[in-house]
C-alpha cells in the first residue's frame, strides 16, 4: 500500500531512510559546486565558467543551503558536517508513528461511539444507559486530541523546512 501513496504504482521500489540520506549527501556535494560557481560570480561577473557551472548544478543549490545550520562557510564542509546535514532531512520518526496510530484508534473508537449511541437511541435506552453516558462525556476532548495528533503528523511529517525538488 505504500508503494502505491509513494510511487503511484504497485511495482516501484519505495526508498527507505538510509537511501533517502544518501541521495540528499549526493545532492549537497553537487549544491556545494552550485554555491562555489555563485560565489566565483559574485566576485566576477564576466565568468563564464562559473556560469555554466551554476547553471548545470542549480537546481541543488537549495541542498547546500542545509550545511548553513551547522557551519557559516559551507564550503568548508566536511564530510561528516554533509552527512549531519543530509541526516538534518528526516523527520523525527517516533512521534510520527505514534501519533498517526494514535490517531487513527480514536477514529475508530469514534465509529464506535456512534454505532452504540445509535443503536441504544433506535432502541430507546440511551438515556437510561449511565455507562454510554460516562464513555460519551469522557470521551468529548477525544476529538480535539485526534485534530492534535493529526496536526503532528501533517507538520513534523512534511517538515517544511526541508528543501524538495
Amino acid at each position: 500500500m505504500l508503494g502505491l501513496i509513494a510511487t503511484r504504482s504497485i511495482s516501484k521500489e519505495v526508498s527507505g531512510i538510509e537511501d533517502l540520506v544518501k541521495d540528499v549527501e549526493l545532492r549537497i556535494r553537487f549544491g556545494l559546486m552550485a554555491y562555489e560557481a555563485l560565489e566565483k560570480i559574485k566576485v566576477d561577473r564576466t565568468d563564464v565558467m562559473a556560469r555554466a557551472k551554476l547553471e548545470a548544478t542549480s537546481g541543488e543549490l537549495g541542498y547546500a543551503l542545509l550545511l548553513k545550520k551547522i557551519r557559516p562557510d559551507v564550503l568548508n564542509a566536511t564530510d561528516a558536517e554533509i552527512a549531519q546535514a543530509a541526516w538534518s532531512t528526516v523527520p523525527p520518526v517516533s512521534p510520527l508513528f505514534w501519533s498517526f496510530r494514535i490517531m487513527v484508534a480514536l477514529g475508530f473508537f469514534f465509529i464506535g461511539l456512534f454505532a452504540t449511541a445509535f443503536v441504544l437511541a433506535s432502541r430507546g435506552r440511551i438515556a437510561s444507559s449511565r455507562a454510554f453516558l460516562w464513555v460519551a462525556l469522557l470521551a468529548l476532548p477525544t476529538p480535539w486530541i485526534a485534530g492534535e495528533l493529526g496536526w503532528i503528523v501533517a507538520e513534523v511529517g512534511r517538515q517544511p523546512w526541508v528543501i524538495e525538488g
